[in-house]
């Protein structure tokens, strides 16, 4: 097996995830490849069905799907199947996959292009995105993932899996989330991903770097965990509910010479969130999350302005078609960003950054003295301890679990490289 040029070590000792499974892929991914090979034939009798829209199914089959249905309806059971599997007689003998192609006639991937050089550019990205969001901002009945069952029916009953969940379950975090989990309430779910970062802390070897480092973590989570209500809106608690792109970046979106949104590809990450989650991608003030501080959290401010007057306006157009309110969606989003509610929200969904978040940009709304230098120091030492009971001895367990960590990953980082 060809195993890829490791990194150097000062750049994986360094790294905050966990790498230990990340240098493992290789060896994994073959054993996966190898695994699926073993099993083509159980694979091509499974995908080798194809699928007919009812109204063009023969009349008696039609007739069987329409008694299905009211039998379904009378026994308060969801059923709802336009496609239906059927084994056609003359089928082709090779396998294919249907794929939608984007040309570069149809666009060009944002993070390709240059930033906007006009304010026409500019307000057709902006307008773009905001109908997008619009579109998807219909109320729906909890917090979770959309998933298609074994009858080929789709229903909003899965764990609301964002990219980030995937990312620590990958580094063998054992979230507590579980695929059947499902959120009727807003704050319900904000104690769950709090829940995982206390659990990152716990289960990662290297989440903490130094005694000071874990005190800092552990205060921060502390605090967090009483700052919900500060930064949700109560008579939201319940929803609407809407489906959200989570990881929607410049590298997946394609957009004509005008700037206009014209594909977007990557949606796997979609999931339903509550409605007050919902704010301007970062990335378009031109910087990405992490490096928006100082004066730059100016120029955030400043493209938000500017975002929410062409939201405004789409949400307020007649022609958008939405059960939702005109005006709903805008005024929910700007009592967040007033709220800095978006601040708050990436503190929960960015593990690595929390930390850095609050301190850049909660802990100044509360304790601006607090923020840095020595007070910063007194505020970790002070919550600390309150994070969970013996948190000092599991302070020096942390340490001791991140030498012993360094020393598992030296070894692996020497044995692939030599390999």
């Amino acid at each position: 097996m060809k195993v890829q040029q490791m990194p150097n070590w000062s750049d994986t000792r360094d790294e905050d995830d966990n790498m230990l499974p990340i240098l493992d892929r290789p060896r994994l991914q073959h054993e996966f490849l190898e695994y699926l090979q073993s099993r083509t034939e159980h694979i091509k009798t499974i995908v080798t069905q194809h699928f007919t829209h009812v109204s063009q199914l023969p009349w008696f089959f039609r007739a069987f799907e329409y008694l299905k249905r009211g039998l379904a309806w009378i026994i308060r059971k969801p059923f709802y199947r336009p496609f239906i599997p059927r084994r056609r007689p003359l089928s082709l003998k090779s396998g294919y996959l249907l794929m939608d192609f984007i040309d570069a006639q149809q666009g060009t991937v944002l993070s390709n292009m240059p930033p906007p050089q006009t304010v026409e550019q500019k307000q057709n990205l902006y307008r773009s995105l905001s109908r997008i969001m619009l579109d998807l901002a219909r109320p729906l009945p909890r917090i979770d993932s959309f998933t298609i069952n074994n009858n080929g029916e789709i229903s909003l009953s899965h764990r609301p899996l964002t990219l980030r969940l995937a990312v620590s379950e990958n580094q063998d975090i054992p979230t507590e989330i579980l695929p059947q989990s499902c959120y009727v309430t807003a704050d319900s779910y904000f104690h769950d991903l709090l829940k995982c970062q206390d659990l990152i802390l716990q289960h990662q070897p290297n989440a903490v770097r130094s005694k000071l480092d874990a005190e800092g973590q552990m205060a921060v989570l502390t605090i967090m965990r009483s700052l919900t209500a500060t930064f949700t809106q109560h008579h939201l608690r319940y929803g609407p509910f809407i489906f959200r792109l989570t990881d929607l970046h410049p590298g997946n979106i394609f957009v004509d010479r005008q700037y206009r949104v014209t594909a977007i590809v990557d949606l796997e990450w979609g999931c339903s969130l509550p409605i007050e989650t919902q704010h301007p991608p970062f990335w378009l003030s031109g910087y990405q999350l992490d490096q928006l501080e100082g004066e730059r959290i100016g120029d955030f401010d400043n493209m938000c302005d500017d975002f929410l007057q062409m939201f405004e306006d789409e949400d307020n157009s007649t022609e958008r078609d939405s059960c939702l309110e005109p005006g709903f969606c805008t005024a929910v989003m700007k009592s967040a960003l007033e709220r800095k509610t978006h601040w708050y929200w990436s503190s929960l969904n960015e593990p690595r950054g929390m930390y850095n978040l609050f301190m850049e940009h909660i802990q100044p709304l509360f304790a601006p003295s607090h923020s840095e230098g020595e007070q910063a120091c007194w505020f970790q030492e002070i919550l600390a301890p309150y994070w969970s009971l013996a948190a000092s001895a599991f302070v020096q367990d942390k340490v001791r679990q991140r030498e012993y960590y360094l020393k598992k990953l030296e070894a692996k980082h020497l044995s692939l490289n030599s390999g």
